[in-house]
């Protein structure tokens, strides 16, 4: 589909997402230019209605001006070693959904760390409509699994996984937002899986649940839906063998073409 001549600098003249993503990663700003910028791009953007010129001249200093008055953030670049690759990689291979626990706690400090975890997934666009809702009251927890038939067992915590529709509806303005959020739920929720496996924790994705009554059980707002939950506690042992009718292991190599598909040869 050929765009209209004016959505790319519309897109590039997003305000809200370009200062809200320089001030997450800690740009360091001469005083307030960023607030700034911020009013000022949300009066020009609309000259591309009656001005184009200057519409135009606009585009063309700003990022001289950004350039003058921003310094990027300046980090140290992590290096992996082999061994750092294949721990990761381990833990993503063995890594089990837990449907059994023990009733032990699960400690704030994990949970923490699994939602860090969860923010720093990818996300179309670093626009992030998804909200993280930890629930660890017994009594919430048991009103929600009445409503989840995917529960199969009680967790010593819950992480709901929201979307917030009116960001949804304000930050996708000028671009169609498709599944988009929606694979953000899933990217935040893998994120999250892995790290709990990492700390030792049980989890198990819930998909089987009604949106409705878990939303009533946690007192939502109508711009917030829970699209998926995540069950975590202590994981009990158990014997894992290979049942008899279970399907046939998939490969790596059949998932996956080189070049043309169905070539599964590098």
């Amino acid at each position: 589909m050929k765009e209209p001549i004016h959505y790319g600098p519309l897109r590039l003249v997003d305000g809200g997402r370009l200062v809200g993503f320089m001030e997450d990663n800690g740009a360091v700003v001469d005083g307030d230019y960023l607030a700034d910028l911020k009013d000022e791009i949300d009066i020009k953007k609309q000259w591309c209605m009656w001005d184009k010129p200057a519409f135009y001249d606009f585009l063309r200093e700003t990022p001289r001006g950004m350039a003058a008055h921003v310094t990027p953030r300046t980090e140290e670049v992590t290096e992996w070693t082999g061994t750092d690759v294949k721990v990761i990689l381990d833990n993503m291979k063995s890594r089990r959904a837990a449907r059994s626990f023990t009733g032990e706690p699960v400690s704030d400090d994990d949970i923490w760390q699994m939602v860090q975890a969860g923010r720093f997934a990818a996300s179309g666009g670093n626009l992030r409509p998804h909200r993280f809702l930890v629930t660890r009251n017994p009594e919430t927890v048991r009103k929600i699994r009445s409503f989840s038939p995917g529960m199969l067992a009680e967790p010593s915590a819950i992480i709901a996984i929201l979307i917030d529709w009116d960001q949804v509806a304000r930050e996708f303005s000028s671009i169609q937002p498709s599944m988009i959020p929606y694979v953000d739920v899933g990217t935040a929720a893998q994120n999250m899986l892995n790290m709990a496996y990492a700390l030792g924790v049980g989890s198990c994705p819930v998909t089987s649940f009604s949106q409705s009554g878990v939303a009533g059980v946690l007192d939502l707002p109508s711009n917030l839906t829970v699209e998926l939950l995540i069950m975590l506690g202590q994981p009990k042992p158990v014997e894992r063998g290979l049942n008899a009718n279970a399907p046939k292991s998939v490969t790596t190599k059949d998932l996956t073409s080189w070049e043309t598909f169905g070539n599964h040869d590098r």
